[in-house]
Parts: C-alpha cells; structure tokens; sequence
C-alpha cells in the first residue's frame, strides 16, 4: 500500500503543477486579465496609440472647450468594492492564490520525498488545495477522491500489517486468534472494495478544473 499512497500523492502534485503549467503558458490578450506581476505602471496607464504626424508648417487644430479629453488622459476609476464572499479577480487576489498554492505545493513535495508519507499531513495539504482552489476537482483531477482513497490506504496498510504479525506468530492458534485473523482479513477485503477509480473527472463534468 505504500506504492499507492506514493502514486496518490504523485497524482495531487500533478494536478498542481499542471496548473501553473496552464498559467505560464496561457497568452496575453486586450480583453485577458493582467497576469500575475505585471507593474503598477502598466496596469494604470494604457498604452497611447501612435498619432500621424504633423506635417511642418501646418497648424495642429485647436481643441475647444466642449472636445472631451483623451480617455488615456483621465484618471483611473477606482473599481467597485466586491461583494462579501465573492471570488477576488484583483491581480493581488490571483498573486496570493498563485502563492498560496505554491506552498502547498512545496509541503506536497517535501511530504512526497518522505520514506514514509504522512497521511494526515497529506490528506490536510489536499483539503487545503481544495480550498484555494475552489473545487474539489483541479485539471480533471478529483481531490476529495484522492483524499479519501488517501486514508483507505493508510487503514489497510494498517490492518495488513497486524495480519502479517498475526500470522507470522508462532504461538499455537488460539480459538480468539483465529477469529481475529478472520476479522483482520474481512476487514482488509472490504477496505479494498472501497477504493474509488473515479479519480479522472469527465471532460463534460461539472467542477472548476482552473480557478
């Protein structure tokens, strides 16, 4: 069971990290949100357009007091304040996720380089990707399903190994032993029918995949 809490865990890790795949390879449109990092400056002062050139000697055209200033020329409009509860779309909002995730990430991988994966540390770590994330399914990967196959592993690697012990004893069965050793194995064989496969989410489902 050890290899498939590993395999678990490699999956979660990349989920992850096909995310910041997506969003380093993502292409900057006029109507894309403003990537993370972009300055200050270029946020709050559009590029001006390249203006034709004024021939010498001919007067450029006066402007009168009705003619509207340049919409490049007026000051930034301060964006209305957000409703309580909903999702920052602020570059800062998306820098923070972006940051957050990271080091989850980063606890994802030191728990993966472990000998022994820390199940309660990893099943935390995915409950709290589920959090930034918004979804429990991210890049079609379904984090609850990870989770809790997660702890399924960890129980049979538990109950597998005091029936090893138990079978390895070299004292003389004993009626009670017996009855444990069937219990030990009834138990594992219904911890293993729990197991779930639907860890791909369908392309057409429901879930935010990419926040």
């Amino acid at each position: 069971m050890k290899r498939l809490l590993a395999v678990l865990l490699a999956m979660t890790v990349i989920a992850l990290g096909v995310f910041f795949a997506l969003r380093e390879s993502e292409p900057t449109s006029a109507g894309s949100a403003i990537p993370a990092g972009t300055p200050v400056e270029r946020i709050a002062t559009p590029a001006i357009s390249q203006r034709a050139p004024v021939e010498a000697g001919t007067a450029a055209p006066a402007r009168s007091a009705e003619t509207a200033a340049p919409t490049w020329m007026l000051p930034a409009t301060r964006p209305e304040p957000a409703a309580p509860g909903a999702p920052s779309t602020a570059p800062g909002g998306m820098q923070d996720k972006i940051a957050r995730l990271n080091a989850v990430l980063q606890k994802l991988n030191q728990l993966q380089a472990q000998p022994d994966i820390d199940v309660t540390s990893a099943s935390a770590a995915i409950a709290e990707l589920e959090q930034i994330n918004g979804s429990p399914v991210m890049n079609g990967v379904r984090l609850d399903v990870l989770r809790e196959n997660m702890k399924i592993a960890d129980r049979i690697q538990t109950v597998a190994a005091e029936l090893q012990r138990l079978q390895k004893s070299t004292t003389a069965a004993s009626p009670e032993q017996t009855a444990l050793v069937q219990s030990k194995t009834a138990e594992l064989v219904a911890l293993q029918s729990r197991i779930r496969h639907d860890i791909m989410q369908a392309p057409d489902g429901a879930g935010g995949g990419r926040p």
